[in-house]
């Protein structure tokens, strides 16, 4: 079990990765939607080589964002077709590869760093983006990776799987008494 688990999470990580290289390098844009594009042709957008870019599309489809049609021909899924095709939704995937990828690489780091800490600017995301600012003053210093978080924020608040029903009405808060809940989410900044 606990090989089973370690290979697990490695894989996640190379598929992190992945998703950070789609992303970054800008694969989706660089095949059209409709009819697909050669690993040549990728390789020429992109500016990675061939192997590079088969490498990355072909782990990538075991995500399902993108796929073969063909040994030398990548085409759209469904998946990188919503991204493409949904600004909210590219910004969340941005914001997930680009910011809280990073960010979730280093919480362990943070943990053992700043024990016991609840200080905003003591945080995993601080480490992976060396700063003392919490994440809301970092990305007001990058208005490009501000823009993308508000586009972030406005595509999981139209998925019915990030709404906060599932928050409100899955726990028995009324068992709580007379309490104080606390969103933790924000002081680990991850």
């Amino acid at each position: 079990m606990q090989q089973t688990t370690t290979h697990a999470k490695k894989l996640q990580s190379i598929d992190n990765s992945v998703q950070q290289c789609i992303y970054h390098f800008k694969f989706l844009q660089a095949i059209p939607l409709e009819g697909g594009a050669s690993y040549k042709e990728i390789s020429a957008k992109v500016g990675l080589s061939e192997p590079q870019v088969k490498a990355i599309v072909r782990q990538s489809a075991t995500n399902r964002v993108l796929r073969e049609d063909s040994p030398e021909h990548v085409v759209h899924t469904a998946s990188s077709a919503l991204l493409l095709r949904n600004r909210v939704m590219m910004d969340w995937y941005g914001h997930c590869v680009e910011e809280m990828f990073p960010a979730g690489a280093k919480l362990a780091e943070a943990l053992e760093k700043y024990q016991g800490t609840t200080a905003a600017e003591n945080s995993a995301f601080g480490l992976a983006f060396n700063t003392r600012d919490p994440i809301y003053k970092f990305l007001e210093q990058y208005p490009d990776r501000q823009a993308r978080f508000f586009g972030a924020m406005e595509g999981v608040g139209k998925d019915y799987g990030h709404s906060l029903e599932h928050v409100v009405n899955g726990y028995p808060w009324v068992e709580l008494g007379d309490a104080t809940v606390v969103d933790v989410s924000i002081l680990l900044s991850v």
